[in-house]
């Protein structure tokens, strides 16, 4: 691999409502903040989406059949200068990873010179669990970061832990994560959250700075 490597940011869960169009959306803006070429792309079919709040650099794609996920993946392994970011929706997650394990797509970005990072958001819910377990066992040419909602640990703790118990873990487990503070379903630039900003920083950093690959291992460690 070699000449200029460029990061393809994969933001998803099985679950709904847990922030993905928000992390989705910091990322962008921290691109367009530090006048660095993104493009984002919305795999979502419910509002609010992330074309609602960046409609000059997102395109809605459509992975429903043959030729919409030929167009798509095609799209994403073109010449590019600059990051590309992946808004997977609940409904698309099982056949955006279904189609790309088929057709290779992480192996071939990567001869493309494409970076890929799953930004998986973890949820209580057991179906995020599942999930992010059958990745951390097959996601070999991706690098797989859990990222943690305070938020809906937050309200997790209050409906079923006793008062004096510890603050909740991550269902993922001993696995590192990064955690960001979600300001809710429909929020407003001034509204963004600071530590959410600061966590996506540290993790684009790291990503960008063009290291080979880190591979995670479920204990957290590389």
């Amino acid at each position: 691999m070699g000449g200029r490597i460029n990061p393809l940011y994969v933001v998803c869960s099985p679950c709904r409502c847990v922030g993905k169009t928000l992390v989705s959306r910091l990322l962008a803006e921290f691109y367009v903040l530090n006048d660095r070429p993104v493009a984002a792309f919305d795999l979502a079919d419910e509002g609010p989406q992330l074309a609602d709040y960046l409609p000059a650099l997102t395109t809605i794609a459509d992975i429903g059949d043959t030729r919409g996920q030929m167009a798509f993946f095609d799209r994403l392994i073109a010449p590019a200068d600059g990051a590309q970011i992946l808004d997977v929706s609940h409904r698309a997650f099982k056949n955006f990873y279904a189609v790309a394990r088929e057709i290779g797509f992480f192996e071939e970005a990567r001869r493309q010179s494409i970076v890929p990072l799953i930004l998986f958001i973890v949820d209580p819910r057991p179906e995020s669990a599942e999930a992010l377990a059958a990745f951390s066992g097959s996601c070999t040419e991706a690098s797989l970061l859990p990222v943690r909602n305070q938020a809906e640990a937050r309200v997790l703790a209050v409906d079923t832990a006793p008062a004096a118990a510890s603050r909740p873990r991550s269902p993922s487990g001993g696995c590192r994560s990064t955690r960001y503070a979600r300001s809710g379903r429909r929020p407003r630039s001034s509204q963004t959250s600071s530590a959410a900003i600061r966590a996506l920083f540290a993790v684009i950093c790291e990503h960008s700075s063009s290291r080979p690959r880190p591979t995670m291992r479920s204990d957290g460690c590389r």
